[in-house]
């Protein structure tokens, strides 16, 4: 039994990713910045919910704290899942309604995507260094990845592409760091991953379709996304294969450059 910590876990990606580590028997801690309306995490079996702002160095250090208390002091994955994406998203950079709102856009994204991983990591780098896998994850995406926006002829959604392309770079910073510890730092793009709507009910293909032919450019075969417990699957399946020879390294949840 190894002992996470999901962050952002009370919906979508981060909730699939809490489920299925509590379902296999791990010692789960999923983080919730509010906490009372994270019941459906609380009701997980397995899994122990803590508070935590990302973007607030005091809140990353009291939930470290409380988890350092849950686990005697030390952790073996960090999932840093907890991100934003605007509502900008689908703005060019020369095509936001006004000024104020590209700067907020910015500010409010950069804020969560960057600064929240690097507050994360800080405060709860000393129970990692201590624990078996000794392995940080960082939730990133292929739309930080230019050559693959490229391929897309996709301009939108670069403030958050531009957000992820600077968490790629701070995990490579990480992993220089700490190599000679043994640590493993990592980027990881879940591809497309439905995390909005109830798991079971179908979703309109045609409402998708712009994106998906978008996407069929670079992989013919999409058809739409993956259920939520396919996605978190994948990308535990990666995760749970990597080594000291990926520390730094921003893969998909191929555990490739393959990002559809």
């Amino acid at each position: 039994m190894l002992t996470y910590v999901v962050t952002g876990a009370n919906r979508g990606l981060g909730f699939g990713l809490a489920r299925q580590l509590a379902e296999e028997g791990n010692r789960v801690i999923g983080t919730a910045r509010n906490i009372a309306a994270a019941t459906e995490l609380a009701a997980l079996p397995g899994v122990t919910v803590v508070q935590l702002d990302t973007t607030d160095a005091g809140s990353c250090k009291k939930a470290a704290e409380r988890v350092a208390e849950l686990t005697g002091g030390a952790i073996d994955v960090l999932i840093a899942n907890a991100g934003f994406n605007g509502t900008g998203a689908f703005y060019e950079l020369d095509t936001f309604p006004s000024d104020d709102f590209l700067v907020a856009e910015i500010e409010n994204t950069y804020r969560t995507n960057v600064l929240g991983n690097i507050l994360t990591i800080n405060a709860f780098l000393p129970l990692v260094q201590k624990g078996t896998k000794k392995t940080v994850v960082s939730l990133s995406s292929a739309m930080g990845e230019p050559k693959f926006q490229e391929d897309l002829g996709y301009s939108a959604n670069a403030v958050y592409g531009a957000s992820k392309a600077a968490l790629n770079f701070v995990i490579g910073k990480y992993a220089i760091r700490h190599k000679s510890e043994g640590m493993i730092f990592f980027a990881l793009c879940p591809g497309w991953v439905r995390t909005s709507g109830p798991e079971d009910e179908p979703y309109s293909k045609e409402a998708l379709q712009p994106f998906i032919k978008m996407l069929q450019k670079v992989d013919p075969s999409c058809d739409g996304p993956k259920t939520l417990r396919d996605g978190a699957a994948a990308c535990l399946n990666v995760i749970k294969g990597l080594t000291p020879e990926h520390n730094g390294q921003f893969l998909s949840y191929h555990g490739d450059k393959n990002w559809v």
